[in-house]
């Protein structure tokens, strides 16, 4: 028996797995590999899509697959090896439709962006995402239609953006009581808003992997680390809830062990004590 078979392992990924500006300390690229390669299970859970989460993990992020990736935040999994998006949940169109307007009316200062399979939906109108997006080199993503033209079917996820927290609190606010039976309303950073499928997160998909792995192995666990809001609930379906240092009080009060800051190698920590764990 290999030293990690009876591990699964779920990182997010910014300020978790990597820091700002792209950095990724070498021990947590180490740390994985070496986890992988001794029967460990490896898993990114993160609110980034299946295209643009390619461009900050260092290298060739297949190689760090060994189960299927939770994107968009549980909206649905990816197999990196063979690019196949499984097992996928998407935002009521209607509902969609009518977030995504009513932001732009009551809060015109703010972005708002929709995740599906080719990339990001965006109003012509949304200057904001607009010039964001193309920060970052992703233009290429961008689909622009009009107000008459918005049909936001099979969204993963709705994300409203903008520089003032305080006015994404207001927005969160809002949303969760004008569309509480539709969607589902979380924060994965100050500046980001995350509008989801209803009752989808990232412990929805974990659990889903979670019962199909035990049906191989039934001891094996599901440890996870996360950082901020959007990793509540995954930290708390989890068997063993991780986080690094420079996480948010709110999430390290609900887990079992805090780790070193992200930049300094939070996976690694993590791997050794699965390692003094067995000792």
């Amino acid at each position: 028996m290999k030293k990690f078979e009876n591990y699964m392992l779920a990182s997010d990924i910014d300020s978790t797995f990597i820091w700002q500006n792209g950095y990724t300390s070498p021990r947590n690229l180490e740390a994985v590999r070496y986890f992988n390669e001794n029967g460990g299970r490896f898993s990114f859970a993160s609110g980034r899509n299946h295209l643009d989460y390619r461009v900050i993990i260092p290298g060739d992020p297949a190689k760090f697959a060994t189960m299927p990736y939770v994107l968009c935040n549980g909206s649905f999994l990816y197999d990196a090896k063979t690019d196949q998006i499984l097992n996928p949940h998407y935002v009521d169109s209607a509902a969609a439709r009518s977030v995504y307007l009513d932001v732009r009316d009551r809060f015109p200062m703010v972005g708002i962006r929709g995740s599906f399979e080719a990339g990001f939906l965006v109003l012509e109108e949304d200057q904001y995402v607009r010039d964001q997006v193309a920060s970052f080199h992703g233009e290429h993503l961008l689909h622009i239609v009009s107000r008459e033209e918005l049909h936001p079917d099979n969204l993963f996820k709705i994300v409203v953006t903008y520089k003032m927290p305080e006015i994404l609190d207001e927005i969160g606010a809002y949303l969760r009581v004008a569309y509480a039976d539709s969607v589902t309303v979380t924060r994965s950073a100050p500046h980001i808003l995350e509008v989801q499928p209803k009752g989808i997160s990232k412990a929805y998909q974990l659990r889903y992997l979670r019962e199909e792995y035990r049906k191989i192995n039934p001891d094996i666990r599901l440890w996870c680390v996360g950082d901020y809001d959007n990793d509540l609930e995954m930290l708390e379906a989890a068997d063993v809830a991780c986080c690094p240092e420079n996480a948010t009080d709110k999430v390290k009060s609900i887990c079992d062990h805090i780790v070193c800051h992200c930049k300094d190698g939070a996976i690694a920590d993590i791997v050794e004590l699965m390692e003094k764990e067995q000792s």
